[in-house]
């Protein structure tokens, strides 16, 4: 009711109903156990604490955790005494090394712990023995079945539904000089650089003394902020030192990059996002674009900030420049949303790209993130199978620096550009060319199935059965593609109409 004219007037309302869903955590946190994430320096000592968050009141909990013992060495398991009682309690490490065994029961009395807020289990203690630059994780171990049991009103064992998430340990570098160009301090300059000044892109912090692009130790003060996870300090990614991370700061990059630079692996999934050149776009030009796809409609690529990777190619139908990129269709963002780099690599045949927005948020989508820009020899012929590319050394993060995985296998990269039968190219003559009322096309030997022409967009104009000339008095002068099915392969020829 409201008081309209000192007198009570009932409100019009529209009302809706409430559903309750049984057995849904729909007020609290979903439970969890967490291996927390870490960054170190080489030859430090550090704890990890393994993290419990509203997994209730179990009465056993049972798990395995592994890492690679060769950059991390277990000094000690330091247990919640606070929360277990150690007759109940049992952890072996002693049987593999690289892994613990966490198994934890009252069987005697079936006493309940606590586990509602987000509680430390236990902390594991290493000796990190990992290089500048790189990273390793501590995972839940899969042949070991995460188990937490409680206790119903009955008093039977039931299952308690709990998600994990594995740690991830990154070794930083404790140096305060700057190498202009290395914003992951790894002591190398690559496309990989390029994240960090995405992600930073308009901090700003104090200038660098004397600063310069040369690739040599230069002093300077530590920002107020560092990259989301990997906590780089942002006075790395201003390489140009003067106190702001922009657009020009891609240039130590170009100046600096690493001749030989360490690839990261891809990490790939049956389920990851799918990643690979479209191969199925390619036209009969000599200047095409093809797009490199990102994600899926039924599997979006979500909370893309940036990506850095390498496309390799097995082709000698490119000219020796390689291809270069263009955003201009990206869903990712437009020209101004984003930066890029590349680098060509002509005796690996790939070529490193980088790619990443600029205002701290990440984007969902699916469909082009870049297309190769291609230019083609003058004579094409298609067979199939010639050319063929593929996406490796992919490392992506979202706009907190997330790890994504991506499907980039044989199904989705390796698709094929059909390339020259050099056997059918000697018996197929077209001439003139310059022509400008007549095109005679002789074919030694062969069996001329289908004559197609193409404008330089790659559009079919006309059409024709087997034929020894073409009348082309009423064509527009330019250049069109002719293409020639025969019995025993394909060509494609460049005309010029005059």
């Amino acid at each position: 009711y409201r008081i309209q004219q000192n007198t009570i007037q009932p409100i019009r309302v529209e009302t809706k109903e409430g559903i309750v869903r049984i057995g849904e955590n729909t007020l609290q946190e979903a439970a969890k156990v967490i291996v927390s994430d870490a960054n170190v320096l080489p030859e430090a000592a550090f704890c990890l604490p393994i993290v419990a968050q509203q997994v209730g009141q179990p009465v056993g909990l049972q798990f395995a955790l592994d890492w690679d013992e060769n950059l991390l060495d277990l000094e000690e398991v330091k247990l919640n005494n606070a929360l277990f009682d150690s007759d109940n309690i049992s952890i072996y490490n002693a049987e593999t090394a690289g892994r613990l065994r966490f198994v934890w029961t009252d069987i005697i009395e079936l006493n309940s712990i606590n586990l509602q807020d987000s509680i430390t289990l236990l902390e594991l203690c290493f000796q990190a023995n990992g290089e500048i630059g790189t990273q390793t994780t501590v995972s839940f171990e899969e042949s070991t079945p995460f188990e937490a049991i409680q206790l119903d009103n009955e008093g039977n064992i039931q299952p308690i539904a709990v998600e994990l998430k594995n740690g991830v340990i990154n070794f930083l570098t404790n140096n305060v000089d700057v190498l202009p160009g290395d914003t992951d301090v790894d002591g190398e300059v690559s496309h990989y650089d390029l994240i960090n000044i995405g992600l930073g892109h308009g901090e700003t912090g104090p200038a660098r003394a004397n600063a310069s692009l040369a690739f040599t130790p230069q002093a300077a003060e530590d920002w107020a902020n560092s990259t989301p996870i990997t906590n780089i300090n942002y006075k790395h990614a201003d390489t140009d030192g003067n106190g702001l991370i922009d657009r020009d700061d891609l240039l130590a990059i170009e100046q600096n990059w690493t001749l030989a630079p360490t690839l990261f692996n891809t990490v790939v999934t049956e389920d990851g996002i799918p990643f690979y050149v479209d191969i199925d776009t390619v036209r009969l030009v000599e200047n095409q674009q093809v797009p490199v796809i990102l994600g899926a409609a039924d599997q979006l690529a979500k909370d893309i900030y940036g990506l850095a990777f390498s496309i390799y190619y097995e082709s000698e139908a490119m000219l020796e420049n390689g291809f270069g990129v263009s955003t201009e269709q990206s869903w990712l963002g437009t020209s101004e949303e984003l930066i890029q780099v590349q680098r060509f690599f002509p005796a690996e045949k790939r070529v490193d790209v980088a790619i990443s927005r600029i205002d701290q948020n990440g984007r969902d989508g699916f469909g082009e993130l870049l297309a190769l820009d291609i230019v083609m020899e003058d004579v094409i012929l298609f067979e199939p199978g010639d050319i063929e590319f593929r996406i490796d050394h992919v490392k992506a993060v979202g706009d907190v620096e997330q790890n994504i995985t991506f499907n980039t296998k044989d199904d989705q990269d390796k698709q094929s550009l059909t390339n020259t039968n050099q056997q059918v190219v000697p018996k197929i003559k077209i001439y003139p060319n310059p022509a400008t009322d007549v095109l005679y096309i002789n074919s030694k030997d062969l069996d001329i199935q289908q004559i197609e022409v193409y404008d330089l967009f790659g559009r079919l104009l006309l059409q024709y059965t087997a034929s020894e000339q073409i009348d082309v008095s009423a064509w527009k002068s330019g250049l069109y593609f002719i293409h020639i099915k025969t019995d025993q392969g394909n060509m494609s020829k460049k005309i010029n109409i005059q």
